[in-house]
């Protein structure tokens, strides 16, 4: 299937159009792409948008103010205005961090009235890396009612054990201060597509990252003949941890096994993560004549690949594709349990200040026999995870 055509208005193949049906304006979204990897996929929504979208807001954030004015988005914003004075982080986490310090205000000025904000970005180098956890945990500490997804990359091995072991810290910090995370790995990019020219092979990579956005946003922005509302995605999502998504067309006989199939075969992602561990998931299905029969096995065979308790959220668009036999599933899939095997390691670091240097305790949990990448939380106010924290002050309420 190409991820191009998940918006594509002019065919009618592909996935279905949005834009074409009854759409659901109520719920506010924000796309944020932060340093370069991050803006090469808000680039890449706007393009395949073609057009503005009510209450969907792109924003693009980055140290280097060249490749911020070649963003296709009228929302930029340059951080590190006066540390780094346009000229970049390098591959320094510490310098984006502290120029979304700096320019914090800013960029929570454009996001303070989102409903779901997506953060976007690469793991493992400078303003990515440096910038997003900080921007993450400030929301989840100021907003708890905003649902917050992040869609990241992860380095290819040549990169480095540095960068891959400051990619898996980076992600245990946002698993604890977001609600969900959906991790692309580079590396396995490269392995199924090797043959591929080096820009071509990025494009799928901005692709990957651009379908996990678009296909929620279809899901939340699409009334359906079975709807599936923002709720429906907050239950999922919300304090999900691991997530993981896919997209899947098939046609001919057995179109729904077919594209559910190919939907969850996503081989793109950071490590292995075991299904049968899932307690919870989105299913929207789209076609011409979708039937009851399609729909039940559907269900039936998504449920035996997770948790005996899951709970599975079905949507249905009745339509969409001009070919009548075509058929695609959009699935999410959260609330991973964690494994027995779980063992927290506490290492030190230490984290300059503007004026002084403080030490900062990270607590990383690995999950060896799932390869599941666990979390830590690095402030000293809030030494509970993000999802206890939540619930103590629902618990309040």
């Amino acid at each position: 299937m190409d991820n191009n055509n998940l918006f594509d208005e002019k065919s009618g193949s592909g996935s279905f159009d949005v834009f074409k049906a009854k759409v659901n304006t109520d719920v506010r979204i924000s796309v944020c792409g932060i340093g370069g990897a991050g803006g090469n996929t808000i680039n890449r929504l706007v393009d395949d948008l073609k057009r503005d979208v009510d209450n969907i807001k792109f924003i693009a954030v980055n140290t280097d103010n060249q490749a911020l004015s070649r963003s296709k988005t009228k929302n930029r914003i340059q951080i590190g205005k006066e540390l780094l004075n346009g000229k970049g982080a390098g591959n320094d986490p510490e310098l984006g961090m502290k120029a979304m310090e700096e320019n914090l205000g800013e960029v929570l000025s454009v996001l303070n009235d989102s409903d779901i904000i997506f953060f976007t970005a690469g793991m493992g180098k400078g303003t990515g890396t440096g910038a997003t956890p900080y921007i993450v945990e400030r929301i989840n500490s100021d907003n708890l009612e905003t649902l917050v997804i992040c869609v990241v990359t992860t380095p290819f091995l040549y990169e480095g054990s540095k960068k891959i072991d400051l990619a898996k810290k980076t992600i245990d910090n946002l698993k604890k201060n977001s609600d969900a995370v959906i991790v692309i790995s580079n590396q396995k990019l490269s392995e199924l597509y090797g043959e591929l020219a080096v820009e071509e092979a990025f494009k799928k990579s901005d692709e990957l990252l651009s379908s996990a956005i678009k296909g929620l946003i279809n899901i939340i922005k699409y009334n359906g003949n079975i709807n599936v509302d923002f709720n429906d995605v907050r239950s999922v999502l919300k304090n999900s941890g691991n997530a993981v998504m896919g997209i899947g067309e098939g046609e001919g006989e057995d179109r729904a096994h077919k594209a559910l199939e190919k939907a969850i075969q996503n081989n793109l992602l950071w490590e292995e993560i075991k299904l049968s561990n899932a307690k919870r998931a989105i299913v929207f299905v789209s076609g011409k004549n979708v039937k009851v029969g399609e729909l039940t096995k559907l269900g039936e065979e998504l449920r035996s690949k997770l948790h005996s308790d899951a709970d599975i959220i079905t949507g249905v668009y009745n339509g969409g594709f001009q070919d009548d036999d075509k058929f695609e599933v959009i699935v999410y899939i959260g609330g991973f349990e964690e494994n027995n095997d779980e063992k927290k390691v506490e290492t030190e670091i230490k984290i300059k200040g503007k004026d002084s240097e403080s030490n900062v305790d990270i607590h990383k949990d690995s999950i060896k026999s799932e390869g599941l990448i666990g979390g830590f939380d690095d402030s000293k106010d809030y030494e509970k995870p993000a999802y206890l924290r939540r619930r103590r002050l629902d618990n309040l309420n």
